[in-house]
């Protein structure tokens, strides 16, 4: 079933603007309107959720994950700034995104990071 549009923009996907206050509710922010400065990451987060749907995030995610190390690489190196990179390259690719924002829906997600690495 669709999601109610506001039921998007109340979500936790809604920015906040320190320039101008937090904008925390789509009432608040429809009365602000346009003299807001959060215009630009709203529809940015928007896009986001529509382009990079969450369930499938998670899947693609964990598909990546599991080719990652069968492919021999460790979680070590997995869950480190460089594994991340790969992760959301191969993502962007996937949904035809910028990594960043696929950066910023895995964490946003809670996806990333990961498990911790292994003490040696």
């Amino acid at each position: 079933m669709p999601v109610p549009i506001e039921e998007i923009v109340e979500s936790t996907w809604m920015p906040s603007c320190s320039s101008t206050g937090a904008v925390g509710t789509a009432s608040a922010w429809r009365t602000s309107w346009p003299t807001t400065s959060c215009i630009a990451p709203l529809a940015n987060s928007f896009a986001g959720l529509v382009l990079v749907p969450a369930a499938e995030l998670r899947r693609e995610f964990a598909a990546a994950v599991k080719t990652a190390r069968r492919a021999g690489l460790r979680d070590a190196t997995l869950w480190s700034e460089a594994g991340k990179e790969h992760v959301a390259r191969w993502l962007a690719a996937k949904f035809e995104v910028s990594e960043q924002v696929i950066e910023r829906r895995l964490e946003k997600d809670g996806l990333w990071p990961g498990p911790p690495a292994p003490v040696p």
